[in-house]
């Protein structure tokens, strides 16, 4: 038996064929209509829609036979997707490639088999309709041509199926963007309404301190809702034009002072001390605009759940290959249960001081992380505080990047 090779595709081919979400579904008639139509033109007792795996070929489709999949070395759809045609075996008992094949030895006993490859837009094969009978055949020019045309209109409602995943996800994503705008976005506004109303209905009476304080303040909101902003430009970009934007190295300390320096306006009037633990020269390489805006939710997170007069830490820990980031409060904590879906969003809960908010942006967060290889582990206590802490891959300077 000859075991057909690995297309040299093999990878790109794969994540194609996950990306269709159609692995170990149910059967759906739009398929299995097609299918029949292959058998009863081909004039076989059996006929399968067949897409091939990493180690199995799994039928979508099938007509005259029990199986749901076969393993990816035994079956002829293997070969099939390595050429551009049909591929035909008129008898596979005098085949050196298959004679002493399983699948022709026992049962199903196979002898004819031709395949059609299903190669979507991106000229990836992943998989075959193909027609089977238990004795030798040869298919005529026309039913070659039918077979051909079925194939085509396999890979057409793959595509369609695709393609209706491709919009629901948008229509996700434009829900989260709403939100965001909604919620998170307008609370970094409101911050700078409400500074700049208290510091014109009181700069007469406020002396120059005051005065300089306030106006660091309205900076301070301003600058997170600038930073917001952009980071949710740079986030749809990326997820609803798929435009993917460079990373840069990033000082992880450097980044950490930045975006405490603009918290001032959430944690001042808490009297909240956010305490930096991070080493000099720790870099990452990321997308600097989402890494800043995600430190910035956790730490707008703690502060919001934080009483006064606490302590709000930041800390950066590191060994040779990633980098873990913790933001860890002495607020009002939250069950486990509560914690294990806070990223799931749909929630929002107020701060200590009547804070709105959302949990919007902790998805964002959560996103940002795993696309950058990363992981995220909450750990809270009610009444104690919550901990957040996210790693990613460490850039080394040897990595020459």
């Amino acid at each position: 038996m000859k075991i057909a090779p690995i297309p040299e595709n093999e990878a790109e081919r794969l994540q194609s064929l996950e990306s269709y979400k159609i692995l170990d579904t149910d059967p759906e008639a739009s398929y299995d209509d097609l299918t029949q139509i292959a058998a009863e033109i081909c004039g076989t007792p059996i006929a399968l829609v067949s897409l091939i795996d990493g180690k199995r070929q799994w039928f979508k489709s099938r007509v005259g036979l029990d199986a749901h999949e076969t393993h990816r070395d035994l079956a002829f759809c293997a070969h099939a997707i390595l050429e551009e045609h049909i591929f035909e075996v008129s008898d596979a008992s005098q085949d050196e490639r298959f004679f002493d094949n399983p699948l022709v030895t026992e049962d199903p006993n196979i002898r004819f088999y031709a395949g059609a490859p299903l190669i979507n837009t991106e000229g990836l094969a992943l998989g075959t309709l193909c027609v089977i009978d238990y004795v030798p055949n040869q298919l005529t020019d026309g039913q070659k041509t039918a077979l051909n045309a079925l194939g085509r209109q396999i890979t057409c409602l793959m595509e369609l199926r695709r393609q209706t995943i491709r919009l629901q996800q948008m229509n996700q994503l434009r829900d989260r963007l709403l939100a965001l705008l909604s919620h998170d976005l307008k609370s970094s506004f409101n911050a700078v309404i409400g500074f700049s109303t208290r510091l014109k209905q009181r700069a007469k009476d406020m002396d120059t301190h005051a005065i300089v304080r306030s106006v660091s303040h309205i900076q301070q909101a301003g600058q997170r809702a600038h930073q917001l902003l952009m980071a949710i430009l740079e986030w749809s970009a990326e997820h609803l034009e798929e435009k993917k934007h460079a990373p840069e190295r990033v000082d992880l300390k450097q980044v950490c002072d930045d975006t405490v320096i603009m918290m001032g306006d959430l944690s001042d009037p808490k009297n909240i001390r956010i305490q930096v633990q991070a080493d000099e020269g720790v870099e990452v390489f990321v997308n600097r605009c989402l890494l800043n805006s995600t430190i910035q939710n956790l730490l707008s997170n703690a502060i919001k759940f934080s009483n006064e007069n606490t302590t709000v830490t930041l800390q950066v820990e590191h060994s040779p290959t990633q980098v873990s980031v913790t933001v860890e409060d002495q607020g009002v904590g939250m069950t486990q249960e509560k914690a294990n879906k806070l990223f799931e969003g749909g929630s929002s809960s107020k701060g200590t001081a009547g804070e709105e908010g959302s949990g919007i942006g902790m998805l964002l967060v959560k996103d940002f992380i795993t696309s950058a290889n990363g992981t995220m582990i909450v750990k809270s206590e009610l009444n104690k505080g919550t901990s957040v802490s996210f790693t990613l891959p460490r850039l080394l300077l040897e990595d020459g990047r």
